[in-house]
Formats: C-alpha cells, sequence, structure tokens
C-alpha cells in the first residue's frame, strides 16, 4: 500500500489537483530566500520566475484536471506551463513584460482552469468557494505560525535579558519566508477542492457564507445601487453643461466598477431568494454600466490625450474593455457572468503582459512617437534619428507635459533604443544628448527643480577580481565628515598612522602611508543612480581614475541631488581598500 504523500501525488483520483511539481517550486522559493547570496538582484529574479511557475503548474494541473489527464500527462503539462512561466520571468527585458499584469494573468488562469469540467455556474462558484477558502486557511495559518514564532523570541528575550535586535528580526523574517513561501503554498495545495460538480446547497449552512451574504447584502449591494444612481445623475449634469467631467472621477469610476464586479460575483447565491434589493440589483446590474463606463472612458482618454499611454493607462483601458464586455455577456442571461469573468480577465491580463501588444511595448511605442513629433516640430530631427547641430529646444508647457511623461516611461522601462530605431548611436548617448539639449518649461520644473536620490547597501558586497578579492580595509570614510582616519588592517605602521582625504565635487582624493596618492570619480555611480532612482544592487566598488595605485573605494552609501540635469553628492560613505 502506498504511503499517503504518494498516493496524494500519483492519485487515480482524476478529480483532484496533483501538487507534486508545485510543492517542490514552493520549498526551492523559500530555500533559496533562505540561503545567503551575495547576488541579491539575480536571487530575486529567480524568486519571482519560481512563483510564477508555481502559479503555472497551479493552473496547469487544474486544467489537466478539469481534462481528467492522467498523472503523466497531467504532470507533463504542469513542467511545461512552469517552465514556460519561470523563462518569460527570467527574459522580461526582451519580452517587454509587465510583471503586475502577468501575475495577474497567472492568477485568473488558476480560477479558470476548471472551466472545462465545470458548465454550471452554481457548480462553478462553489468551486471558487473551497478554493479562496484553502487560499485563506492557508494564509491564515502562516500568518498565525508567524506570530507565534515572534512571540516565542520576543518572551525568550525579554525573559532571558536577550537583547539582539538584529538577530532577532533575522529570525523573524526567516520564519516568515518558511511559513509564507514554503508552508503556505503546500497546505493550500492540500486543500484545493474536487473537480466536480457541486451545487450551492452543500455550503448553505456554511457560517464564511452566511458572513459573506449578510455585508454583501446590507453593505455592498445598497452601496453599488446609490453609487450607480449619483455617477447617472453626474453624467445627466455634465452632458447637460457641455463640460468634461473632472479629473478624479476615472479612480472613482474604476473603484466602483470593481467593487460592483466583486458584489454581483457576491450576490450570486442569493439572486433569487435574497433581499428585494438584492434581487433588483441582479436583473439590473447591466444597465447600470453604460454612465459609468462613458464617464471612465472619457476621463481616460483626456490623460492619454495629455500625457500619452503608460502601462498603468493601458490597464485602465483593459479593465474598462472587460467590464464591458461582463456587461454584454451578461445581456442574455445573468449567470453567463460567473463563468466569462476569470476567463475573459485571463486571456485579457496575459495578452497585456508582454509582447508587442503588451503594456510596455505600447506605451514605449507611442511615447517614443511622441517625443519624436516634438523633436520634428523644432527641428531637431530628421531622418528618424537626432539632428547634428547643437542648438537648444525651449519646449512650450504642453509639450513639456507630454515630454516629461514620454521620458518617465522611457527611463522606467528602457525604451530609448525606441526613440530611433536603427540609430547608430546608443541609447545612452541618445539619451544624454536630449538631457542637454532640451529645455523644459520652467513653470512645470521649478517643482521638481532639486531631487534627491539615495543607494545603500544592505547586502554583502562580491569582489569584481582576483586583486580585489584578497583587498584588506584601510579605513571607513564618510563624506562630508572627518577629512583624517586612523589606518587599519595589514599595511599600517603603528595605531597613529593616518589617512586623508578631500572631496571635491564628484572627485575624492585619498592620501595614505606607503600608498600611491589616488583620485576616485564617482560620476558614472552618481549618474546611474539618477537615472535608475533606484537602490544600486550592492556595495559599488570605484577604481582610480587612471587606473595606477593599489587602492580602491567601496562605496556602500551614496546621496545625491540633481539640480537641473546636474548631479553633485550630499553624503556619502565607504570603505578605502588596499589590495597590497
Amino acid at each position: 500500500m502506498k504511503p499517503f504523500f504518494l498516493r496524494r501525488f500519483f492519485s487515480r483520483d482524476e478529480r483532484r489537483f496533483r501538487p507534486l511539481l508545485a510543492d517542490a517550486l514552493a520549498v526551492a522559493c523559500a530555500a533559496l530566500q533562505l540561503v545567503e547570496s551575495p547576488s541579491s538582484e539575480r536571487r530575486e529574479i529567480i524568486v519571482e520566475a519560481l512563483i510564477a511557475a508555481w502559479l503555472a503548474s497551479l493552473a496547469a494541473g487544474l486544467l489537466a484536471t478539469a481534462l481528467r489527464r492522467n498523472a503523466a500527462q497531467d504532470y507533463a503539462l504542469q513542467s511545461f506551463a512552469a517552465l514556460a512561466a519561470g523563462a518569460a520571468i527570467w527574459f522580461s527585458e526582451p519580452l517587454a513584460l509587465f510583471h503586475p499584469a502577468f501575475f495577474a494573468a497567472l492568477a485568473f488562469a488558476c480560477l479558470a482552469a476548471p472551466l472545462p469540467a465545470l458548465k454550471d455556474a452554481e457548480a462553478y462558484w462553489a468551486f471558487v468557494e473551497k478554493f479562496c477558502f484553502a487560499a485563506r486557511v492557508a494564509g491564515l495559518g502562516a500568518a498565525v505560525g508567524w506570530v507565534s514564532v515572534w512571540a516565542t523570541i520576543w518572551s525568550a528575550e525579554l525573559l532571558f535579558h536577550l537583547y539582539d535586535a538584529q538577530s532577532s528580526w533575522k529570525t523573524s523574517q526567516r520564519a516568515a519566508i518558511f511559513l509564507f513561501f514554503g508552508v503556505a503554498p503546500i497546505v493550500f495545495a492540500a486543500r484545493l477542492p474536487a473537480v466536480e460538480e457541486i451545487g450551492l446547497a452543500a455550503g448553505a449552512r456554511d457560517l464564511t457564507r452566511r458572513g459573506v451574504a449578510a455585508v454583501t447584502n446590507w453593505a455592498l449591494a445598497p452601496f453599488v445601487l446609490v453609487y450607480s444612481a449619483l455617477l447617472w445623475a453626474y453624467a445627466g449634469k455634465i452632458a447637460l453643461a457641455g463640460s468634461l467631467p473632472m479629473g478624479e472621477v476615472g479612480r472613482m469610476v474604476g473603484a466602483f466598477g470593481f467593487s460592483a464586479l466583486a458584489t454581483i460575483a457576491f450576490v450570486f447565491p442569493d439572486r433569487a431568494s435574497g433581499p428585494r434589493h438584492v434581487r433588483l440589483l441582479w436583473r439590473i446590474w447591466p444597465y447600470l454600466l453604460p454612465a459609468p463606463l462613458i464617464l471612465l472612458t472619457v476621463a481616460i482618454w483626456e490623460r492619454v490625450d495629455a500625457y500619452g499611454f503608460t502601462p498603468d493607462r493601458y490597464i485602465a483601458v483593459l479593465l474598462t474593455a472587460l467590464c464591458a464586455a461582463n456587461g454584454v455577456v451578461a445581456l442574455g442571461r445573468r449567470e453567463r457572468i460567473i463563468r466569462f469573468a476569470p476567463a475573459a480577465a485571463a486571456i485579457g491580463s496575459l495578452l497585456a503582459s508582454l509582447g508587442p501588444w503588451g503594456a510596455i511595448a505600447v506605451s514605449t511605442r507611442w511615447q517614443a512617437a511622441s517625443m519624436r513629433s516634438i523633436l520634428v516640430a523644432h527641428g531637431a530631427s530628421t531622418d528618424n534619428r537626432l539632428a547634428d547641430n547643437d542648438e537648444r529646444i525651449a519646449l512650450s508647457e504642453a509639450e513639456t507635459k507630454k515630454w516629461q511623461a514620454a521620458r518617465d516611461v522611457l527611463e522606467r522601462h528602457h525604451g530609448w533604443s525606441a526613440l530611433f530605431p536603427g540609430a547608430p548611436e546608443d541609447a545612452r548617448t541618445i539619451e544624454r544628448a536630449l538631457q542637454a539639449r532640451v529645455m523644459v518649461k520652467d513653470s512645470l520644473q521649478s517643482a521638481r527643480r532639486t531631487k534627491f536620490f539615495t543607494a545603500s547597501s544592505e547586502s554583502s558586497w562580491l569582489a569584481s577580481d582576483d586583486a580585489l578579492r584578497t583587498a584588506h580595509v584601510v579605513a571607513r570614510i564618510v563624506v562630508p565628515g572627518a577629512r583624517t582616519e586612523t589606518l587599519r588592517g595589514p599595511g599600517a605602521d603603528n595605531a597613529s598612522a593616518s589617512l586623508t582625504y578631500e572631496a571635491n565635487g564628484s572627485r575624492l582624493i585619498v592620501e595614505a602611508p606607503g600608498h600611491v596618492r589616488s583620485t576616485f570619480d564617482l560620476a558614472d555611480l552618481m549618474w546611474r543612480l539618477a537615472e535608475n532612482k533606484s537602490r544600486l544592487a550592492m556595495p559599488q566598488i570605484v577604481t582610480t581614475s587612471d587606473g595606477a595605485g593599489d587602492l580602491a573605494l567601496l562605496v556602500d552609501a551614496l546621496a545625491i541631488r540633481v539640480d537641473d540635469g546636474v548631479s553633485a553628492p550630499t553624503r556619502y560613505s565607504g570603505f578605502v581598500l588596499a589590495t597590497k
């Protein structure tokens, strides 16, 4: 007789999910985060790939279960889906992958996967209810476990006077990683319901369903009815006045649309037996959509016309289209929405997440075209490349808005190469040339003339060559700060031996007994920090400007100020290293 875990992994019950691959991916994801690694940036990418692979294997396994495939076919489909999802994360830049949409697509795919076996809306709703219950149990169990670990550590410190904040935090963090990334996914996979036709009556007396029904019937349903009337009245007001909707209406309508669709899904079990206003909402909700959708469309178009497409606005357009599609589908039979909504959301999110039709690719092309049109209008671009003249360009206020929006998108998503496809200059050269030549409207730039960016290290550093692997610390420096530091480590003749340094703009001059006078230039490091607007991956090694000498600078914290495109350091710290 097979052990329980083998029966569970290779079960012949074709109605139940086989979790072997998903459990292995969860364990690998937790283990990778618990292992100390100097390459934190690559580790984060691998963790994201494992999470995506776990979701994809879950969706593929549920689909194979719905199609009643055997164990071999099931695991083959899970493996293929997991590899494809992990590869998409690993090659996210060439695929122009928009991570939020991609993970949303995988999550909706998990919900939509059982649809081939669950033809009835009530059976599918019952499955999703149990699916969400399994997720809630797994998440709550992990949270309770983490609180228990934290309380135990805190009590031990208090009772035995073991005050080590850093060690306690690290232990609590490791416990959270183990519970949420290792244990919770395994518990969730074990609690997944069978993919089979089950009526709503099976859980009619369930306490959770009754609690959700009470909140939905007496809070959400009245809110949707009243807010719909409010939006219809506002739409009538601006139609009579011939004006455009106010700027915040897009967010208001978007939040309302999400809550309205969630309310429709929640009231499904009580659509025929609930209170009168719930039955009314179920009958008329598709007819409540036109006014909010028109307001949302106009609000989105106003932003797109002024600032162009961004990935966020692309997703807003997608959500508007999905809401409209749900309303159209529900015009025939209201029950269709229960099965249609997750499938449409999964397909739409996947299409929006990658490829030439994805949110990043479309936004980058749109903003590059917008920026090119401004350059052409000012004679700064000819034959699909930057003109050779060095004349500065003064933008109007409207052009400045579009230019800054385009620049933000191209910087954030590394899209400068899309500005002049096929141009001999690389993206960084084009970016610097435009920064020097284009003058934006002062009235718009003055509010953000001075910017502060900070990068600091939270991980150990990896030496870039053999010489630095054997280097030792000579002194710790902080700028601005003391100009003299006591030498330490091998090479210090005595305790009074000292190192002096002088900061001049982006340059740092260091003098130490027994070492060649060295000059370090932080200009390139500051430029990368200003353009990326994010934390540096690890401490940065800066070598001498002329490549001579035996000293190197390990920068572990850096803050800069950017005034009108000119960067200047305000504070930085690090270690002076000696390679001999």
